[in-house]
């Protein structure tokens, strides 16, 4: 099942879901064509419904029952799908509740979809009492040279938060443009994708690089976006029969400098030591002396050389497997190492990290920042991302739970700071190339 997650694939959903294992995913929830107008033109062509439904039963119906077959016990199916053929409902999907996101924007409101939802075994599930959408429209609506019906990234975060858990494995064998698997891929859902467009899959791809980079939603301009369309022919880090969206470890944003004075003065009382190496930084946000850029492959690296290491990796639920793995490493061989996570308790590696290690909650709104200024604020209610400290090494005692980490009070008269910290000198390791700004 590994070699499904976190990528998006260039091919047919029956296709894709035939090679899928049953009893495999918690959720699907995906998009499909609606078959309601009789001229929908997609990028690989004519929808082939033309506005009938029974042409358009007829090509979804095996689609729908892999669905089913794929999904766990009491899994949830969300199937969005046009009003125009809502009486045909029962028959095509037995009991099912209809959810109806209430979108907001540009100071009106309207309900432009229905989902039909329910579980694996054909059971409804009730919808929230609210369902408001506020949709950002100077970035959905440029998707829209792109993609006859494509769907705002806003309406999938609260489908997705609403029907699944953390961890959890969320199919949309119509991906489109991706917003369902950034959607996942910000919630901390391990998500799969596919399209039947190589277009569609680029711009889906692209946009899950910009999350992985930003550590946000993508604010990607229209010109980019409408200029990655275009490229048809060619893909997106080897997208064609499938890609994994997280292939950099670009680190795109600042740890603010209060939380990471806190992390270091508990490492300076626990070693004697300040952090030595930030393993995942630019030159711009790094708070080490020495640090690991995106020029300098750090999952390559030998972290054990240094006795005391930070890393805040890139936000990325695959990517952040991987650096679990050499932060464990690099503990097994002496080295004490703090990371800075999301509490996504759903994934092995978070699992095993706090097995050998000791969890710390962050109490309070973290205030993280981009290259261009822009604040990103996590830990700061029930929909936004929860921020964990977990340490180890070998003064650190395994499988225990630290005291939670506040922002100190301001001094009076203190001076502020960017957070972003001084700039430092970017490290191979010690046998090899310095490079010198």
């Amino acid at each position: 099942m590994e070699r499904f997650l976190n990528k998006v694939f260039h091919a047919d959903a029956r296709k894709l879901l035939a090679a899928l294992p049953t009893d495999s995913v918690h959720a699907v929830i995906t998009d499909a064509m609606f078959g309601t107008a009789q001229n929908c033109v997609y990028e690989w062509g004519r929808d082939p419904a033309r506005g009938d439904p029974a042409k358009h039963w007829r090509y979804h119906q095996p689609i729908y029952n892999e669905c089913r077959r794929v999904l766990k016990p009491g899994g949830v199916l969300a199937w969005c799908q046009g009003m125009k053929f809502v009486r045909y409902f029962d028959s095509w999907f037995g009991p099912h509740r209809i959810w109806s996101p209430l979108w907001t924007a540009h100071g009106l409101n309207y309900v432009p979809n229905v989902w039909v939802v329910q579980t694996k075994e054909r059971k409804p599930i009730e919808h929230p009492n609210h369902m408001t959408v506020r949709v950002e429209s100077k970035l959905f609506v440029p998707m829209k040279t792109l993609h006859p019906c494509p769907k705002p990234t806003e309406e999938l975060l609260f489908m997705i938060e609403a029907l699944t858990k953390p961890g959890e494995i969320v199919l949309d064998c119509f991906c489109g443009l991706g917003s369902g698997l950034v959607a996942a891929e910000l919630l901390g859902r391990r998500w799969i994708g596919c399209d039947i467009s190589k277009r569609y899959c680029q711009v889906a791809m692209m946009r899950l690089e910009e999350v992985a980079e930003r550590g946000s939603r993508p604010g990607t301009a229209p010109s980019k976006l409408l200029q990655v369309g275009k490229q048809t022919n060619q893909g997106s880090k080897g997208c064609a029969n499938g890609c994994g969206g997280n292939g950099t470890t670009l680190d795109g944003t600042a740890t603010p400098r209060w939380l990471f004075d806190v992390l270091d003065q508990q490492i300076r009382d626990l070693t004697g030591r300040s952090f030595q190496l930030d393993a995942a930084a630019s030159e711009w946000n790094a708070k080490c002396e020495h640090y690991f850029d995106e020029q300098i492959d750090a999952l390559a690296q030998d972290w054990s050389q240094w006795p005391t290491i930070y890393c805040n990796p890139p936000f990325s639920a695959t990517l952040m497997g991987r650096f679990a793995e050499k932060a464990l490493e690099a503990g097994e061989r002496g080295s004490t190492v703090t990371l800075l996570l999301p509490s996504w308790p759903g994934y092995d590696w978070f699992q095993e990290l706090k097995q050998h290690g000791q969890a710390q909650d962050v109490i309070g709104p973290v205030r993280f920042e981009n290259p261009d200024g822009k604040p990103v604020v996590l830990n700061n209610g029930r929909r936004s991302t929860s921020i964990v400290i977990i340490s180890l090494g070998p003064k650190i005692p395994a499988g225990t739970n630290g005291p939670p980490i506040r922002k100190p009070k301001a001094r009076p008269g203190g001076k502020r700071t960017n957070g972003r910290g001084p700039v430092r000198t970017c490290m191979q390791p010690p046998s090899r190339h310095l490079r010198r700004k």
